[in-house]
């Protein structure tokens, strides 16, 4: 059985017009990190992406660096989860 796999925002049910609010663009974010989170810790590395509150992160040969510190700054309550 083959099915087409769905988008990240229709896993999530979000209305289209939603992502284009602040508590759209929150939820996107948190759905981002937790991917993002998931995919490391799939390839064997410390699932730190978004947690670089103080602003600094030591990690200057990740992918995700320049957006981890951006997401981290910006979202704090984000490095908890």
């Amino acid at each position: 059985m083959t099915g087409r796999v769905p988008s990240l925002q229709e896993k999530c049910a979000l209305p289209p017009d939603v992502s284009e609010t602040l508590e759209g663009v929150v939820m996107l974010t948190a759905l981002r990190v937790k991917v993002i989170r998931e995919r490391q810790r799939k390839e064997g590395h410390f699932d730190c992406f978004g947690r670089a509150v103080s602003g600094y992160c030591d990690q200057h040969q990740c992918v995700y660096h320049d957006e981890c510190t951006n997401i981290s700054q910006a979202m704090p309550e984000l490095a908890a989860t």
